[in-house]
């Protein structure tokens, strides 16, 4: 009875027996590029990092077991097809686009990625249109996994609130703890968050942060952080006060930072009862409040840069709070 071992002997007997040699040529160029894909990609279920990206008609994948093994792997535009640069190696495949090649490869890594992930990083630099293609193509490939991916932290670029919906909800919310969202183009986009915000992915992250984007949403849609810097098409008075009273009815949030281009009722803020300062904390543009929660209080600032102004809600011990600063409640 043949064994598994007599497989690969006794297919070539019948190959070169039975086959014609132009069928026999197809047959090499197919394993071939076999081949080269085992070697290429060499599956594992232990790549703590992957670093998918996209720029200039090219595309790199970077693969981490660990902080000290690391593979780069690039594709690059090729008048034949797509350059495959793994470390020495270089592979010609040809027919195929530089992206075409990055999502099968792709495709192959997280078919075996079945390990926790510490990051995993998107980006895309191409335009928007090409940009909706790319993170429809990344989604659905993770459509096709058995289980949810199990990541950490995610870090992404996008600039519409569609492009998050490809990737978020295949993320396993049981072990997502910190969304990184970046906006890398030079016009800035406003994204709608209400869809997002509704995942469980979303409501399970303890951290967000959100740089050089602009949001179009709820504030309440973020009190479920414990800590988060976003910034704002546009703010009200209502919605600092929500902010403000979320961190005395939660112990969840414990940082706030709300950068805002517009704030409709400004003024109004300021004559608010719990807002009024006089005398020399007037000018400092900062409150403390006491919190039920015994030795913290509550700190809110203003800071005030070139194009737009933050308000800083925090928790710190009372011992921080300067000596001759009022504190309330």
């Amino acid at each position: 009875m043949p064994t598994l071992t007599d497989v690969p002997d006794r297919a070539m007997g019948v190959i070169l027996k039975e086959l014609k040699y132009r069928t026999v040529m197809k047959l090499r160029k197919v394993c071939t590029s076999l081949r080269d894909q085992v070697d290429n990609i060499k599956p594992s279920t232990n790549f703590k990092s992957i670093c998918i990206k996209l720029e200039n008609g090219g595309a790199s994948v970077t693969l981490a077991e660990d902080f000290f093994r690391t593979r780069i792997i690039t594709f690059k535009p090729d008048p034949e097809g797509c350059r495959v640069e793994n470390g020495t190696r270089i592979i010609l495949l040809k027919k195929l686009t530089a992206h075409e090649a990055l999502f099968n490869d792709i495709k192959h890594v997280l078919t075996f990625q079945t390990e926790k992930m510490w990051f995993l990083w998107v980006y895309s630099s191409e335009n928007e249109e090409t940009n909706d293609a790319v993170f429809q193509r990344v989604g659905s490939i993770f459509a096709l996994r058995s289980a949810l991916l199990k990541v950490e932290n995610l870090y992404m670029e996008a600039t519409n609130q569609d492009q998050i919906l490809q990737i978020v909800p295949f993320l396993d919310p049981t072990v997502f703890v910190t969304f990184t969202l970046l906006d890398l183009s030079k016009a800035k986009h406003t994204i709608q968050i209400n869809a997002v915000a509704n995942l469980a992915q979303w409501l399970a992250c303890k951290t967000l942060v959100i740089k050089n984007c602009i949001i179009s949403g709820k504030v309440q849609n973020f009190f479920n952080f414990g800590s988060i810097s976003v910034i704002f098409q546009t703010i009200t008075s209502r919605n600092l006060v929500s902010i403000k009273k979320a961190f005395f009815e939660s112990s969840v949030p414990h940082h706030f930072e709300i950068g805002y281009i517009n704030f409709t009722d400004e003024e109004r803020f300021f004559q608010l009862p719990e807002f009024i300062r006089e005398g020399r904390e007037k000018k400092k543009l900062r409150w403390f409040f006491r919190m039920s929660r015994r030795g913290l209080i509550l700190h809110i600032s203003i800071k005030k840069e070139k194009k737009r102004s933050y308000f800083e809600f925090s928790t710190i011990m009372e011992a921080r709070v300067p000596r001759y600063a009022p504190i309330f409640g």
